[in-house]
């Protein structure tokens, strides 16, 4: 009997976000799978992703490659003895696959092509962004952030002619998890508002989400006359929401709202549209969440984010500040367009990027893999 594939989860890096709890979901998904798989995880203890691992008693097997959580990118050392284990885990378990979110596949990259393990992620990365940040952004990088801006880089090579990683190489889009659907069957729909209420769901304390951009376009709509709410979802404190708020006109102020984290079932239901400012982005799972829903997104075109969304069918891609207000404004006066594109955002999601319709491509692939040996 051949051995079974063996599979690698690791931790991400940072922070415990949606792309994690979506490699928790495949992995409890594949446990239940006929497929000869060998699933296991790789993490640090203490981490919130440890934790959840934990309670959710997956019966994959765990291998700890540390004690302590992220430093948040500043201890070169810390990054130099994680790839050294990673590099010592790859070859001791004789790992086939290691299967990566875009904050793991920077850290698994270099490992991975010394040891010559097959790679799979399921978010885009968007090359040469992390150059740019790096320079517009400087005081508020880290050493993390030069390593991210090193892999977009060398990931740039290979769909180049020759790139000698790109047959070992699989991209798949995201996914949000399967409870969500039964979840959003059972959700009352929200009255209809004169109000456009209009959502930002992310970390505000990250210059990469870059929620001051979104305070700027929000201040130009309602320049504009726009009767519309803010919503504010994230991570927050009273020092982010002063900093946020200090360069937003004070005649405004009543229209925003901050909620800190919520459930989703508590988020997407209180608002009419998504706002993304984000300067960088892998496959965003925001996007698909806010679909499911009915909610379209009116986004940055940067990563992966028009793939996610069907530019005018299902949601809007902006470059220019002037462009998003414009098309906010649009839909603040059209709300069957609103609607429409509500409609197409979560019938896309549910034909082309739910957990049916992406889960059997991931198994496609290791299946092709394991008919080549």
């Amino acid at each position: 009997m051949s051995e079974p594939l063996r599979v690698l989860f690791p931790e991400a890096s940072a922070t415990f976000g949606g792309s994690q709890v979506s490699t928790l979901d495949l992995v409890e998904h594949l446990s239940r799978e006929s497929l000869p798989i060998e699933v296991s995880v790789a993490l640090q203890s203490d981490t919130p992703f440890y934790r959840y691992y934990k309670q959710r008693q997956l019966a994959s097997r765990h291998h700890l490659l540390g004690r302590r959580g992220y430093p948040g990118g500043r201890h070169l050392l810390w990054i130099c003895r994680y790839l050294w284990r990673a590099c010592g885990l790859l070859r001791r378990e004789r790992i086939d696959i290691v299967h990566c979110t875009n904050e793991t596949l920077l850290l698994w990259l270099l490992p991975c092509v010394l040891c010559r393990t097959k790679l799979i992620w399921n978010l885009r990365v968007e090359v040469g962004t992390g150059w740019k940040i790096l320079l517009r952004k400087w005081f508020y990088l880290s050493v993390c952030d030069e390593v991210i801006a090193v892999s977009q880089a060398a990931l740039g090579s290979l769909n180049r002619p020759g790139g000698s990683i790109k047959p070992r190489l699989s991209m798949i889009p995201n996914f949000a998890p399967e409870r969500l659907i039964n979840s959003v069957a059972i959700i009352e729909p929200r009255p209809a508002d004169e109000v456009l209420n209009i959502g930002f769901v992310g970390r505000l304390d990250d210059p990469l989400k870059d929620p001051a951009r979104a305070f700027r376009i929000i201040a130009g709509l309602l320049q504009r006359g726009v009767s519309l709410r803010f919503h504010l979802f994230g991570h927050q404190n009273e020092s982010i929401r002063r900093q946020l708020l200090a360069s937003f006109p004070s005649a405004y102020h009543d229209r925003v709202v901050f909620h800190g984290w919520q459930n989703l079932e508590e988020t997407y239901p209180k608002i009419d549209l998504l706002l993304m400012t984000t300067l960088t982005e892998g496959f965003p799972r925001v996007v698909m969440e806010a679909a499911l829903f009915g909610v379209p997104a009116v986004s940055t075109s940067v990563g992966g984010v028009p793939e996610a969304i069907a530019h005018e069918v299902s949601g809007y891609c902006f470059t220019e500040d002037s462009e998003a207000v414009d098309v906010v404004a649009r839909l603040a006066t059209n709300r069957q367009l609103l609607n429409g594109w509500g409609a197409a955002a979560k019938q896309r999601y549910l034909n082309e990027l739910s957990w049916k319709e992406v889960v059997p491509r991931y198994l496609k692939t290791y299946q092709r893999l394991l008919s080549r040996g």
